[in-house]
C-alpha cells in the first residue's frame, strides 16, 4: 500500500515527490492492460486445449493488439510460433495475474479515499487486513468500504480520478 506513503514522500525524495508519484502511478496503470490480456489469453487456451502453438501465437497477437496496441509485433514470430507471452505461470498457476488487477482496483480506491480523509481510509485498510482470510472477497470489500470492481462501471469510476491526477502531474 505504497500509496499511503505519498504524503511523506518529500522526506525520502525531496523535491522529486511529484516525479515519484507520476512514475509510480504510471507503473501501476501500465501493468493493467498486460494482466488483462494474460487473463483473456488463459481463458481462451484453457477453453480450447486443442489449439496448436501457432494458433496460440496468433491468439496472443490478437489479444495484444486489443489491449496493448502500442506493442510492435513481428509477423515472423507469429508464423514461426515464437510470439508468446513470456510467463511460465500461465501453465503452472493459471488465472493468477488477474488477481493483481482486481486488487489494484482496491488500492486505487484506498488511495483516492486517503486524499479526502487519510485516517478513515487507513482505518478501513487496517480493518480489511485484520479480517483477511476470515471472510469471502465480497465481504472483505465491505469491511474496507470498497466497491466491487466487477460491478458495472466501477473500474471506470475507480480509475478516473487516479488517471486525472496522473495527467495533472
Amino acid at each position: 500500500m505504497e500509496h499511503f506513503t505519498y504524503p511523506y514522500l518529500e522526506r525520502f525524495v525531496g523535491n522529486q515527490k511529484k516525479d515519484c508519484i507520476r512514475y509510480h502511478l504510471y507503473r501501476t496503470f501500465d501493468n493493467l492492460p498486460y494482466r488483462c490480456a494474460i487473463d483473456e489469453f488463459e481463458h481462451a487456451i484453457y477453453k480450447n486445449l486443442a489449439m496448436s502453438r501457432k494458433q496460440r501465437c496468433e491468439l496472443w497477437a490478437d489479444i495484444t493488439r486489443k489491449y496493448m496496441p502500442w506493442v510492435a509485433i513481428n509477423p515472423d514470430d507469429i508464423k514461426n510460433g515464437t510470439y508468446w507471452p513470456n510467463q511460465s505461470h500461465l501453465f503452472t498457476h493459471p488465472f493468477y495475474y488477474i488477481e493483481y488487477d482486481v486488487a489494484q482496483m482496491s488500492v486505487f480506491e484506498f488511495y483516492e479515499s486517503s486524499k479526502h480523509n487519510f485516517q478513515t481510509s487507513w482505518n478501513d485498510y487496517n480493518r480489511l487486513c485484520h479480517n483477511g482470510g476470515s471472510k469471502g472477497y465480497l465481504e472483505l470489500l465491505k469491511e474496507g468500504n470498497l466497491s466491487n470492481p466487477f460491478s458495472d462501471d466501477n473500474v471506470t469510476k475507480i480509475c478516473k480520478p487516479i488517471l486525472e491526477e496522473f495527467y495533472s502531474l
